[in-house]
């Protein structure tokens, strides 16, 4: 209730403006400095590119990185997986069929891919 009062209070909001211009957070010092922003980015003169570009990045984060809503990911279950790899060859009979696989053709992700093929055709020479 005091709270309330003190909110609406005229000497207590002008008292408020007034502290908030001494440091430049004020209605107008804001607009200044927007409108300093959008100067710069406008600019062509080749002495404000480096103004120029860093003015646009903070433009850039007012309106539109703080604007932009991210839609929760829907989950896409996979349907009639185990039939979809039968049609593609890699049902359990056909996996079976090929027999396990010698550590000599698995890759390890920690090695270039083509320094170890290379060193594979140099072996079956």
């Amino acid at each position: 209730m005091i709270a309330d009062k003190l909110e609406h209070d005229a000497n207590v909001q002008r008292a408020i403006q007034k502290t908030l211009e001494k440091r430049g957070l004020d209605e107008k010092s804001k607009q200044h400095y927007v409108a300093l922003l959008w100067r710069y980015a406008e600019s062509e003169k080749p002495d404000d590119e480096k103004r120029q570009l860093q003015s646009l990045r903070i433009l850039g984060r007012a309106f539109i990185a703080d604007k932009v809503e991210v839609d929760k990911p829907v989950d896409l279950p996979i349907k009639n997986l185990d039939e979809g790899l039968k049609r593609m060859g890699l049902d359990a009979k056909s996996l079976a069929r090929l027999g396990p696989v010698s550590s000599s053709t698995m890759m390890d992700d920690d090695e270039d891919d083509g320094e170890k093929l290379g060193l594979e055709c140099v072996k079956s020479l």
